[in-house]
């Protein structure tokens, strides 16, 4: 590159001041004084980046003396060459310079270039485009015809939500989050007591509580005995799916069975664990 080395460094064109002062035919010292005595003016062109060069070492023993470097992005190179005295052989350098970091652009610019693509990868890049609008039409597919399922249905009860959705928490964990939570409501053991001393559940026990009716209803009902019944029940479609998430988010580890039965959310086509993550 016209004997004038330009170093890349993390796309940074740079020239260290031994170069310059090399080619400029002065000595080091007096370039590194100069860079000192303005370097408020070279500074309004960035930082300058100082490095120190371990001396050759000696035959005695130990190392010559270290020299201190100072790399000059463009900006900074040309300005410093302003200050030289205009002598044949810095005007010969200059225009030098000027070539080598024009060099140096260029070989940046063809280096980042786009290449371009055979037909061969063109097709298989529609290719690849298709199989990939294919995938995600059969997953918007599944979503829909899980969306139908579950809104049609009457509700999972809370047994076969725990079950479906988290069977790796333990029952007792799972009732605990939903108890702390004000989802459901806890009176175990506050209601009428037995003939062997122990306490019925309140008639209230496992009914949706306040926080939890955007979950929960209570489907109740006369059984063919005609004795009363009602059984707390997850709100299908959207609020069933939001319940999760809302669990997952107390730490209670979702299974498997989303990515069967659950797939809506925010944007239905999305993956289920994107959904619930």
């Amino acid at each position: 590159m016209n004997g004038v080395q330009i170093i890349d460094r993390d796309g940074r064109m740079l020239v260290s001041s031994e170069t310059i002062a090399a080619g400029a035919g002065v000595q080091h010292k007096n370039v590194l004084e100069l860079v000192e005595n303005s370097r408020a003016d070279f500074e309004d062109f960035g930082p300058i980046a100082f490095e120190t060069r371990m001396g050759v070492p000696l035959p005695q023993g130990g190392f010559a003396r270290s020299t201190r470097i100072a790399m000059l992005n463009e900006e900074q190179a040309t300005l410093l060459m302003t200050y030289q005295r205009n002598t044949e052989q810095v005007r010969g350098f200059k225009k030098a310079l000027v070539r080598a970091f024009f060099e140096m652009r260029k070989a940046q610019a063809a280096s980042s270039a786009p290449v371009a693509l055979t037909r061969r990868d063109l097709a298989l890049a529609v290719i690849a485009a298709e199989d990939e609008a294919d995938r995600q039409r059969e997953r918007a597919e599944r979503a829909e015809s899980v969306e139908k399922a579950i809104i049609s249905s009457e509700g999972l009860s809370v047994r076969e939500f725990h079950k479906h959705y988290f069977a790796d928490t333990s029952e007792r964990e799972f009732n605990q989050v939903l108890y702390t939570s004000g989802l459901l409501i806890n009176q175990r053991g506050k209601g009428e007591p037995r003939r062997d001393g122990s306490f019925r559940d309140g008639g209230q026990h496992r009914h949706p509580g306040h926080a939890g009716k955007r979950f929960f209803y209570l489907d109740a009902g006369i059984a063919g005995n005609g004795h009363r019944f009602a059984q707390t029940r997850v709100r299908p479609g959207e609020p069933e799916i939001a319940l999760v998430r809302y669990l997952a988010g107390r730490g209670l580890s979702a299974t498997r069975a989303i990515a069967d039965t659950a797939a809506l959310g925010t944007n239905i086509h999305r993956s289920t664990r994107e959904v619930y993550a």
